[in-house]
C-alpha cells in the first residue's frame, strides 16, 4: 500500500493541509499585494517610497503571474485560488522529492512517513538570521512559489536528462534569486565537482566588493562599512548553521551511497559559502553582502536533511551492526536508561511547570524560581541528547514506532508528554505487540493534536463535537489499519486508508481559511479598489495619509492597493538607490515623532500604532506633515477631523465612509 503512489500522494496532502492554514494578506504578502498593483497601475504610486526609486519587483517575474490571478478572481478570492494551488504544488513538490529519493535507496515504502515526518520537523520552524522566515510560507509570496521549483529540482537531480533540476532552479531564480538562485552552483558542483575551487575563489573576491562605493560608483548614502545591519546572527544561528555544515560534512565523509555522498559534498560547500558571506558581511560591515541575505542558502541545506537522516538510519540498522550486537547483549544496560530518561524528564517538566507558574502566576516559591529560572534552558541540550539516546536504542531493536516517537520529540520540543508514555510503554513489556503499537501510535496522534491545537498557524482542535468526532474516528481508522497490517490481510488493507484521508480532507476542507473577520472584510473591500483606488483625483499618491480603523500609514495603505505617505522601504531595493533610503528615514522620522530631526525609532511598531489609534495625536501628526508639506491631504474614517473635508467614500463591505481631508 505504501508504495502506490495515488496512495502516497493524496495521504501526504491530506496530512499537509492539517499543518497548513490560510491566512490573506499577511505581513509580506501585503507588500507583494502591492507590487502586483503597481505593476497593473504604476501611476498610483507616484512618490510612493518603496516604487519612487526602485523596487526588488524588478528582479522577479512574480508579479505579471499574480497579477492573471487577480484579474480572473479579483484580490480576495484571487490570494485564497493563488495560496491554494501553491499550497498542493509545495506538497506534490515535496512528496515527489521522497518518492524519487526512497526509491534511489532502494526503501520506497519509506516515502510517505518520512514526508509526514519531515512536515512535524519544519513545522512552526524558521531560517535565517533572527529565525526570521518560516521554513515552510503560507502567505502569497515570491519566495513561497519558487520554493516549489526548488523542491522539484532537488527531486530531478538525478533523473536521467540532468537538465531537468536545472531548469527547475532556473524557473526557481526568475521567482525569487535569493532563493532559487542558490540551486544553480549546487547543481553545478553536484555534475562538476572540480567547479569548487573557483566558486570559492569567487565566494572569496565578492567581499571585495565592498570597495565599489568608492567614486562615482558610491551610490549608497554612506560607507558599506559603517550601515547598520539587519538580520544579524545570534548565537542560536550559529548553532543552527554549525549543525547543518556537520551534519553534511559527516553524511559526505561516511555515506556508503555514492549519489548521496556526491550531494553532500556539493550542498555542504554551498552551505559553507552562505555562512562565510554572513559572517564576513557583518565582520566587514559589507551591506551588500548582507542585503543579498545569503543565509537563504541554509533552506536549500535544511529540507533535505530530515529523508537522508531517515534514509541513513534505516540503511544502518536494517543489518545487524557492531552497536546492536553490542546493546542486544546488555538488554539490562537498555532498561537502565530508559528508567534514568523517564526520572529525568518527568523531573524536568515538573521543573519547568514549577517555574512557569511561580513567575507567571506568583504560585509557589517565587525566589526560588527566580534562582532556578535558567536551568531548564541548560537542561534543553541534555533533553535532546537523552531523547536522541532513547530513538537510538528503538532502532537498535527494531521498534521503529518507539523510534518515530522519540524522534518526533527531539525534533519538536513542544510534544512534551509523547517521550514519557513511549517510556512507559517501552517497560511494559507484558502487553502484547499489537496492543503496544497502536497505543504508540494513539499516542503520536494525541501529541501532535495537543501540538497543533496551540499553533495558531493549524487550529487543529477546537471546543465543540467536531473536533471530538475527529479524534475519535482518527483513532478507530488507526486501529483498524494496524490490526490489518499485523493480520496480513493487506487486500483489504486500503478501505481503512481511504478512509481516513478522506477524513482529513474534510477536516482541511472546514479549517483551512483561519482568517479573522475583520481580515476577511478588509480583503473583500480590496475587490473594490482593485480597477480604481480611492479618491483618484489626487494624482501625487506620496503626498496622501491614509490611516482607517486607527491603524499605521503603512498598515492603511495596503486596504486600498494605493501609495500613500508611509515609511517603508524594500532591502533589496533600498540598497542601490540613494533617494529611496535618504527619503525613508525622512518620512519614517516624522510620522513617528513629528520632527525632521532623526530621532530614536525603538520599539517603532508599537509606538507608532499608538500614536495613530489616538485622534488627538494624530491629528497634531497631521498638522505638522501638512506644516511642513510633506503631505497635501489626509483620509480617514474619522468622521469629525477639525480639517476641510473636500470628499467622502461609502465602503460598501465595511458599511461605512471615508472621508478625504486637505491641509487648512
Amino acid at each position: 500500500m505504501l508504495e502506490k503512489k495515488w496512495f502516497i500522494y493524496t495521504a501526504g496532502l491530506a496530512f499537509f493541509f492539517v499543518l497548513f492554514r490560510y491566512y490573506g494578506y499577511f505581513e509580506d504578502a501585503g507588500r507583494y499585494l502591492l507590487q502586483v498593483v503597481h505593476f497593473l497601475h504604476p501611476e498610483r504610486f507616484v512618490n510612493d517610497v518603496p516604487f519612487m526609486f526602485g523596487n526588488q519587483d524588478s528582479f522577479t517575474v512574480f508579479s505579471p503571474i499574480m497579477a492573471i490571478f487577480f484579474k480572473m478572481f479579483g484580490v480576495n478570492c484571487g490570494g485564497v485560488v493563488a495560496v491554494f494551488l501553491i499550497e498542493i504544488l509545495w506538497g506534490v513538490a515535496a512528496i515527489t522529492l521522497f518518492v524519487r529519493w526512497t526509491k534511489l535507496w532502494g526503501h520506497p515504502t519509506w516515502a510517505l512517513p518520512t514526508f509526514i515526518a519531515c512536515l512535524v520537523v519544519l513545522t512552526n520552524k524558521q531560517y535565517g538570521s533572527g529565525a526570521y522566515f518560516p521554513i515552510i510560507d503560507h502567505i502569497l509570496v515570491a519566495r513561497f512559489a519558487a520554493e516549489v521549483f526548488i523542491l522539484l529540482g532537488l527531486a530531478f537531480l538525478w533523473s536521467r536528462n540532468r537538465y531537468v533540476s536545472l531548469a527547475m532552479f532556473l524557473l526557481a531564480s526568475v521567482l525569487h534569486p535569493l532563493m532559487g538562485g542558490w540551486g544553480i552552483p549546487l547543481w553545478l558542483l553536484l555534475h562538476y565537482p572540480k567547479l569548487r575551487l573557483p566558486l570559492l575563489i569567487v565566494a572569496v573576491f565578492a567581499l571585495f566588493t565592498a570597495f565599489l562605493h568608492m567614486g562615482r560608483l558610491d551610490f549608497y548614502p554612506n560607507d558599506w562599512f559603517g550601515q547598520s545591519l539587519p538580520f544579524t546572527p545570534t548565537g542560536e544561528d550559529a548553532i543552527f548553521y554549525a549543525t547543518i555544515l556537520v551534519f553534511w560534512w559527516v553524511v559526505w565523509k561516511f555515506c556508503r551511497n555514492l549519489a548521496v555522498s556526491r550531494f553532500a559534498y556539493a550542498i555542504f560547500w554551498l552551505c559553507l559559502i552562505g555562512v562565510f558571506w554572513q559572517y564576513a558581511g557583518i565582520t566587514l560591515r559589507h551591506e551588500l553582502l548582507v542585503q543579498a541575505q545569503p543565509y537563504r542558502v541554509l533552506w536549500l541545506g535544511f529540507i533535505p536533511m530530515v529523508p537522508i537522516s531517515a534514509l541513513c538510519l534505516w540503511d544502518y540498522f536494517r543489518n545487524p551492526t557492531s552497536i546492536s550486537l553490542w546493546l542486544n547483549a546488555r538488554p539490562r544496560l537498555a532498561r537502565a536508561a530508559f528508567v534514568f530518561a523517564l526520572i529525568f524528564l518527568v523531573a524536568s517538566a515538573f521543573l519547568h511547570n514549577m517555574v512557569q507558574l511561580a513567575l507567571e502566576q506568583n504560585v509557589g516559591n517565587v525566589g526560588l524560581a527566580r534562582n532556578l529560572m535558567d536551568l531548564p534552558a541548560m537542561l534543553a541540550p541534555v533533553h535532546k541528547v537523552v531523547l536522541g539516546l532513547l530513538a537510538l536504542i528503538c532502532l537498535v531493536e527494531r521498534r521503529f514506532w518507539l523510534a518515530i516517537a522519540f524522534g518526533l520529540s527531539l525534533f519538536n520540543g513542544d510534544l512534551t508528554i509523547l517521550p514519557i508514555i513511549a517510556i512507559v510503554l517501552y517497560l511494559l513489556p507484558s502487553i502484547d505487540g499489537l496492543l503496544k503499537d497502536i497505543l504508540i501510535v494513539c499516542a503520536i496522534v494525541i501529541s501532535l493534536a495537543e501540538y497543533l491545537s496551540g499553533l495558531q498557524a493549524s487550529p487543529l482542535l477546537g471546543p465543540g463535537i467536531q473536533s471530538t468526532l475527529f479524534l475519535v474516528i482518527l483513532f478507530i481508522l488507526i486501529g483498524c489499519v494496524t490490526y490489518l497490517y499485523r493480520s496480513h490481510r493487506e487486500s483489504v488493507l486500503w478501505i481503512p486508508f481511504v478512509l481516513m484521508i478522506a477524513t482529513f480532507a474534510v477536516w482541511d476542507f472546514a479549517k483551512w481559511d483561519v482568517r479573522s473577520e475583520s481580515r476577511i472584510l478588509d480583503e473583500q473591500q480590496m475587490d473594490a479598489f482593485f480597477d480604481q483606488t480611492a479618491f483618484p483625483q489626487i494624482q501625487d499618491r506620496g503626498k496622501i495619509l491614509f490611516v482607517e480603523n486607527g491603524e499605521s500609514p503603512l498598515q492603511s495603505r495596503f486596504k486600498f492597493l494605493t501609495g500613500t505617505y508611509a515609511d517603508e522601504t524594500i532591502n533589496i531595493g533600498e540598497l542601490f538607490y540613494k533617494g529611496q533610503f535618504l527619503e525613508a528615514r525622512s518620512r519614517k522620522n516624522a510620522l513617528l515623532l513629528g520632527d525632521t530631526v532623526l530621532g530614536n525609532w525603538g520599539n517603532y511598531t508599537q509606538r507608532i500604532a499608538e500614536v495613530y489609534a489616538n485622534p488627538d495625536t494624530l491629528l497634531a501628526r497631521v498638522n505638522f506633515l501638512c506644516d511642513i508639506d510633506d503631505i497635501t491631504h489626509f483620509v480617514s474614517d474619522y468622521a469629525s477631523m477639525p480639517l476641510l473635508r473636500l470628499d467622502s467614500l461609502f465602503l460598501t463591505v465595511k458599511s461605512k465612509y471615508i472621508y478625504l481631508y486637505g491641509c487648512n
